[in-house]
């Protein structure tokens, strides 16, 4: 069993399992990249400025690379701490459980790993931005046949 998190508590483990994990793995991080780790639009205890750090990161980062540098150790530093101990999972399921009720970029880099696994990101899912795709196709192919359907009853009869 899990213990309960506030959301700073859990975003700063996160943080810290990040950073913690690129300096056994030398893995260079820019002050910029360590701000973007708890980069939040929402979250009240982020008090940076968020438009000077967003413009600081994009002329310094390129954030696909950075995405998934900071996907890589995440998911090393889970692996390490599962390994550590047989409860070695349990701090990251109840971070990532903590965090999934509001607005982290840490938490979409996670999602994008933990998704689907045991400890997971629990709520998130991949199949709500897919199946809106699949949705708006038979919406389309409908409203073709319809049309087309129109069409050929009024050209014969």
């Amino acid at each position: 069993m899990g213990r309960d998190l506030d959301s700073a508590d859990a975003k700063r483990f996160l943080i810290s399992r990040v950073i913690a994990e690129a300096e056994l793995e030398h893995v260079p991080l820019l002050d910029v990249e360590k701000k973007m780790l708890a980069f939040s639009e929402s979250d009240p205890s982020f008090t940076e400025d968020i438009k000077e750090i967003n413009g600081d990161f994009e002329r310094q980062c390129d954030t696909d690379e950075y995405e998934d540098k900071v996907i890589q150790l995440l998911k090393n530093a889970r692996d390490r701490d599962a390994k550590s101990s047989p409860d070695g999972d349990q701090p990251w399921a109840d971070a990532l459980q903590t965090l999934s009720k509001e607005d982290h970029y840490i938490l979409v880099m996670a999602a994008s790993f933990f998704h689907g696994e045991a400890g997971g990101v629990q709520g998130m899912t991949m199949v709500p931005d897919y199946m809106i795709y699949v949705v708006i196709g038979i919406v389309i192919a409908l409203i073709v046949f319809a049309v087309v359907k129109v069409f050929m009853w009024h050209a014969y009869g």
